[in-house]
């Protein structure tokens, strides 16, 4: 049980999500997604920004995701004969690309 808020509240809801959906639920967890937003978020705004220009020195873990990564990997969880139960974000990293790769070859 975490102390902060909103990792107990994630926890629990994942938690409960295992207890419907059984072996077969996948759960992906991205860092700070990059992509495009209607609405206007100032933390990850500033998140972004100073992360942007140093991605490739932080660890996969600390990158923010490609939000075409992210989506990538749903595809890929859904189409896999087996797949792990958590995605963590170092894992989504770069999964569009690989898929590009993998279709042009």
């Amino acid at each position: 049980e975490s102390r902060v808020f909103y990792n107990r509240v994630k926890g629990q809801t994942e938690n409960d999500l295992r207890a419907v959906a059984g072996p077969s639920l996948v759960l992906l967890r991205p860092g700070l997604l990059d992509g495009p937003r209607t609405e206007r978020r100032w933390g990850e705004s500033l998140a972004l920004a100073m992360t942007r220009p140093v991605r490739t020195w932080l660890p996969a873990a600390l990158r923010p995701v490609a939000v075409e990564d992210v989506a990538q990997s749903m595809i890929a969880a859904a189409l896999a004969e087996t797949v792990p139960a958590v995605l963590e974000s170092a894992a989504l990293q770069g999964a569009a690309r690989r898929a590009q790769l993998e279709a042009s070859s």
